[in-house]
C-alpha cells in the first residue's frame, strides 16, 4: 500500500503451500522465511520494497522437528543490505545468518531445551553486535531455565541470562536502552543487555511496540495495553 492508499497484492505460485513465519525490512531490502518444505527452509529476498521476490540462492537444510515459531513475527532480522538472520525452534534451535544476501549461510546452535513447543521465538538487536533471543516452552510457560540468551559478538556465541525472565517469552523489543520481553505470564525488562531481567508487568501478552514514551503490548480479546517506558541512563 502506498501513501495514496493503493494496494498491490504480491503472490508467487510456489507460495501456495508455504507457511510464512516472519518478514523484516531495512529500507527497500526485505527478507522472509517460512517453514521447511521437503527438509529445506523457505527463504526469500527482495530489493524492491517487496514488489518482487526471489528465492535465496543458499540452501538451509532443516533438522527433524526444526521449524520457525511465528508467535510474534519477530524471528527474522535484516541488519543491512546483505546481512540477514533467522532463528528456529522445536527439536533443534539455531541462529542462522547470511552476510552475502542469502548466497551462503552459517548457523549457531542455541541451547534451548528440545521439544515441539520449545525453542527460540523472537530476537532483537540493539546494534549489529548486541542482541537477545527469547523463547521457552509455551505449553509450560512458568519454566524459567534456558528461556533467553544474549550475544555481544554478532551472534557468534550466545550466553544464558544470570537472572532470567519469569518464563516463556514470545517477543523481545528494544527501546531507549531497555529490552522488554513479553509472554503468557507477564513482561520483564533488562537494562544490562540481557544479563539480568526484572519484572515489569503481570498478565498475558503476545507482541510489543513503542512510541517515543509509551510501550504497547497486545493481549487477550483484541486488547492493547499501554505502559510508560522505563527511563534508562543510556
Amino acid at each position: 500500500m502506498n501513501a495514496k492508499g493503493t494496494m498491490k497484492i504480491i503472490k508467487m505460485r510456489e507460495w501456495d503451500s508455504l507457511f510464512i513465519d516472519a518478514i523484516d525490512f531495512n529500507n527497500n531490502i526485505g527478507f522472509m522465511m517460512g517453514d521447511p518444505i521437503n527438509g529445506v527452509f523457505s527463504l526469500y529476498v527482495t530489493n524492491s520494497d517487496g514488489l518482487e521476490w526471489s528465492k535465496c540462492n543458499g540452501v538451509v537444510q532443516s533438522f527433524k522437528g526444526e521449524a520457525g515459531f511465528a508467535a510474534s513475527g519477530t524471528n527474522v532480522k535484516v541488519f543491512n543490505d546483505t546481512t540477514f538472520a533467522f532463528i528456529t525452534g522445536g527439536l533443534k534451535s539455531r541462529f542462522i545468518k547470511t552476510t552475502d544476501s542469502g548466497n551462503s549461510w552459517s548457523s549457531v546452535e542455541l541451547p534451548f531445551f528440545p521439544g515441539e513447543s520449545n525453542g527460540a521465538y523472537s530476537m532483537c538487536f540493539s546494534n549489529d553486535s548486541c542482541g537477545i533471543i527469547v523463547g521457552g516452552d509455551y505449553l509450560n510457560p512458568a519454566i524459567m531455565l534456558n528461556t533467553t540468551f544474549y550475544t555481544t559478538d554478532y551472534g557468534a556465541s550466545w550466553y544464558n541470562a544470570t537472572t532470567p525472565p519469569r518464563g516463556y517469552r514470545s517477543n523481545v523489543f528494544f527501546k531507549n536502552g531497555v529490552y522488554y520481553a513479553c509472554g503468557s505470564n507477564g513482561i520483564d525488562f533488562t537494562i544490562n543487555n540481557g544479563k539480568d531481567w526484572t519484572q515489569f508487568s503481570s498478565g498475558n501478552y503476545f507482541a510489543m511496540t513503542a512510541s517515543e514514551n509509551k510501550l504497547y503490548a497486545t493481549t487477550l480479546y483484541g486488547q492493547i495495553v499501554e505502559f510508560n517506558l522505563i527511563e534508562s541512563n543510556e
